[in-house]
């Protein structure tokens, strides 16, 4: 369905020869890197690695960690937005971890919480500043 609706998307603007205004929007999940590192290599991978078949994007490599990390320094993108999803998700451990000590503390949970919960705006921001 999505390769279906990506053609269909190239086509329309191939056949009206016009550009493009705004970035396409592309849809993914999200992964752990450390809990699902071979899901979070290989969608990182579909994204930024150029490929015609499904083969093509492990290449030569085993697996698909062994690609990432043999072609992460040839695609800028690809390094760059994987650092920014790995800084994100220690950010929110970090989170949660706070969570639990504020909880822990003998604060009311719910005041913890939403101590806690307004600040995530500013965490994320603080780590893609971090991480240009």
């Amino acid at each position: 369905w999505y390769q279906r609706r990506v053609r269909e998307a190239v086509v329309s603007t191939q056949s009206t020869g016009k550009k493009r205004s705004k970035e396409p929007v592309v849809y993914h999940h999200n992964y752990n890197s450390e809990t699902q590192p071979e899901l979070f290599y290989y969608s990182m991978l579909i994204l930024f690695k150029p490929w015609r078949e499904e083969e093509d994007i492990l290449g030569p490599s085993d697996t698909y960690a062994e690609e990432f990390h043999r072609v992460v320094n040839s695609i800028p993108l690809l390094r760059e937005m994987a650092a920014k999803k790995i800084s994100i998700e220690k950010a929110k451990e970090d989170m949660k971890k706070k969570v639990s000590e504020e909880k822990q503390k003998g604060d009311d949970s719910d005041d913890a919480s939403a101590k806690m919960t307004a600040r995530i705006p500013s965490l994320i921001r603080a780590c893609l500043i971090l991480n240009p």
